[in-house]
């Protein structure tokens, strides 16, 4: 795709085959940008800047969320600089040398679109979860979240913002505050506040997950007993088992609960609980029902322990965001 605005003309690619970081390139470019830390982007897409017929610059961009890939609304040009979207990114790069002048999580999901208001001063960013409308300096001016998620279209009017969500509903947002002016009826719990920032939201869903954290881990210790009461009950040594869901529990509820960087999360979960089940557990005994192994050293319960949560990692980390 190419989109022009005096003699600046902007190419934008998809390019799958890049590998961020390696020594050689099927085609180098001037740039690497991958815009979060995860390192295992979804989307990757390429950018060169002309002037006239001359080339100018070119950079790779890299980012996880939702793939997205290239089309008319991928990218927006002003005098000076160009707005892209890529993944869950709003990214602005600099004319002509494409550097970075700053980027932001535009979206939980995936950014479908970016759109030039009609004053030339602003971009709306057509989200898979909210609509949201930026300064040229990357300033969010206000936020909307539907009823559903936004797979429909995006039309930026004059005044307004047309969006249409998957259950085919119809919004029509005010441009200047982000109020809707038409749409399906809606509870009180469910409007949004026009001028959330993603920051405000952010703090939340940290606050929420470190109180149901703690509540989420009592409860899988309370499983985690009555299983190990029947299997005494029972007469079975199950303790290697409960110990490798224990370990596995202990991994995947901060994947699953955190806000952003899931991988992250996860990784400093099963760190710390290997080096706490080492300090807890260490080397166990064989229990009374064994015969001559009766309470005899064995390693069974920390291997098993670390096993679990090993595995519980390893699927954090093959899980693909969006």
């Amino acid at each position: 795709m190419r989109w022009s605005r005096g003699q600046s003309t902007i190419e934008m690619t998809d390019a799958p085959e890049h590998w961020f970081g390696a020594a050689v390139q099927r085609r180098p470019y001037g740039q690497e940008l991958l815009l979060d830390a995860e390192g295992h982007p979804s989307s990757r897409h390429a950018l060169q800047c002309l002037l006239g017929s001359e080339p100018q610059a070119s950079v790779i961009l890299g980012a996880s969320g939702g793939a997205t890939g290239v089309h008319e609304h991928s990218c927006v040009v002003f005098d000076d600089r160009c707005c892209v979207v890529i993944g869950d990114w709003l990214v602005a790069l600099a004319l002509p040398g494409l550097a970075l002048l700053w980027k932001i999580q535009a979206d939980e999901g995936t950014c479908f679109g970016v759109h030039r208001t009609p004053d030339q001063c602003h971009v709306v960013v057509h989200g898979e979860l909210s609509i949201r409308k930026f300064t040229l300096d990357g300033r969010q001016l206000w936020s909307f979240a539907g009823k559903d998620i936004f797979t429909g279209g995006c039309v930026v009017e004059d005044r307004e913002v047309v969006v249409t969500d998957f259950a085919a509903n119809e919004y029509r947002l005010d441009l200047d505050t982000g109020e809707m002016v038409a749409g399906p009826a809606r509870t009180v719990a469910e409007l949004p506040r026009a001028d959330a920032s993603g920051a405000e939201r952010r703090w939340h869903d940290l606050w929420r997950w470190l109180l149901l954290l703690p509540v989420t881990y009592v409860a899988c210790a309370a499983v985690s007993l009555l299983v190990s009461l029947v299997a005494e009950l029972l007469r079975v040594w199950t303790w290697p088992w409960v110990g490798a869901g224990a370990a596995a529990t202990f991994v995947l509820v901060p994947f699953w609960m955190a806000p952003r960087h899931q991988r992250l999360v996860a990784t400093i979960a099963f760190v710390g609980g290997a080096v706490l089940a080492l300090r807890l557990v260490g080397r166990g005994w064989y229990p009374a029902g064994y015969g001559e192994l009766a309470y005899t050293p064995t390693c069974w319960p920390i291997v098993a322990i670390y096993g679990g949560g090993l595995l519980a990692l390893l699927c954090c980390w093959l899980r693909r965001r969006g």
